[in-house]
């Protein structure tokens, strides 16, 4: 059984789709962090940080990651007469 050197406060675990790894999100202070993790939990790399609900989905043949991003917040305008 691997450990994530550093890591206390694991939101949870997704195996990256190659089986060399995992994507993990961390919950600290200022909100969730995403890292990609090595199958040792030895070496990790931080990808994304976010305030709100974060995960990651591995696409089948490992090439992308989706992650789901909400913002609280959201602006439309509609300009009349522009061109």
């Amino acid at each position: 059984m691997a450990t994530i050197n550093g890591m206390k406060n694991l939101n949870g675990l997704v195996w990256a789709a190659n089986g060399e790894g995992w994507y993990a999100v961390e919950i600290t202070p200022l909100g969730l962090v995403m890292f990609y993790v090595d199958a040792d939990g030895a070496h990790w790399w931080e990808l994304l940080r976010s305030a709100l609900v974060l995960w990651a989905v591995p696409s089948h043949d490992g090439r992308k990651i989706a992650f789901k991003q909400d913002t609280p917040w959201s602006n439309v305008y509609l300009v009349k007469g522009f061109r």
